[in-house]
C-alpha cells in the first residue's frame, strides 16, 4: 500500500494550544490527560505545546492533514471519507476511554465510526489501547492497526511522525514495508 502525505490524518486529542488546553481542564467530561499528569499550562507548553508548534506547522507544509481538536463528530467526518492513515494522537483513561478534544470517549463508539470495510491504517499514539485495537481489528481485519502497549512519551513520538511524514515524502510504500517486517518478525522462523 503506498500512502500519500496527503493521504494522512493526525487528529489531536490533547491540547495543542493554551485555549484548548483551558477547555479541556475546565470540562466535565473530559480534562482526565491534564488532572492524571498534574499539568499546568506553563508545565505542558514548556514540555509539548511549544515545541509541538514547530513540528505541526512542518506537516501543514508536507500537506499532512491536521485536525487539532479531534472530537467525536470530527473522527467521523474523517471516517466518512477514509484516508489511507489516520493517526489517534491521544490519551488513555484508567477508565478504559480516549480523552478527545469533547472528553472520554468509549472504544466502541470509536469503533463505530470507522467503516467495516476500512482497509487503511489506523496508528494509535495512545497509551494501553488494547480494547480499541481488539475492536478496530475484529470490525477491519484487512486493516494496520499500529500501536504501542507502553506508555507514549507525546513530544518523542510527534518528532518519530515529523520522521515518518520526512520518508514518505520520497516513499509512499514506507508504510508497507514497515507492516511487512513488523509481520515477518512475528512469523515462526524455521530452524
Amino acid at each position: 500500500m503506498n500512502v500519500r502525505l496527503n493521504d494522512c490524518v493526525i487528529g489531536f486529542g490533547v491540547p495543542l494550544t493554551e485555549a484548548g488546553f483551558r477547555r479541556q481542564e475546565q470540562s466535565a467530561t473530559g480534562g482526565d490527560f491534564i488532572r492524571s499528569q498534574q499539568l499546568t499550562w506553563e508545565k505542558y507548553r514548556y514540555f509539548f505545546a511549544d515545541s509541538s508548534a514547530k513540528v505541526l506547522a512542518q506537516f501543514r507544509l508536507w500537506g499532512v492533514r491536521l485536525i487539532e481538536e479531534l472530537t467525536l463528530h470530527a473522527l467521523t467526518d474523517v471516517f466518512s471519507r477514509p484516508p489511507a492513515a489516520m493517526i489517534l494522537f491521544a490519551h488513555w483513561s484508567d477508565t478504559d476511554r480516549v480523552e478527545l478534544a469533547d472528553g472520554l470517549i468509549s472504544s466502541e463508539e470509536i469503533v463505530g465510526v470507522v467503516p467495516s470495510d476500512f482497509t487503511g491504517i489506523v496508528d494509535l499514539c495512545v497509551c494501553h489501547p488494547r480494547a480499541l485495537v481488539v475492536g478496530i481489528k475484529q470490525k477491519c481485519p484487512r486493516s494496520l492497526v499500529k500501536y504501542t502497549d507502553t506508555n507514549a512519551a507525546p513530544l518523542w513520538w510527534l518528532y518519530m511522525y515529523q520522521a515518518m511524514f520526512k520518508i514518505l515524502a520520497t516513499r509512499p510504500d514506507y508504510f508497507q514495508a514497515l507492516a511487512d517486517a513488523f509481520t515477518s518478525l512475528s512469523e515462526p522462523r524455521p530452524i
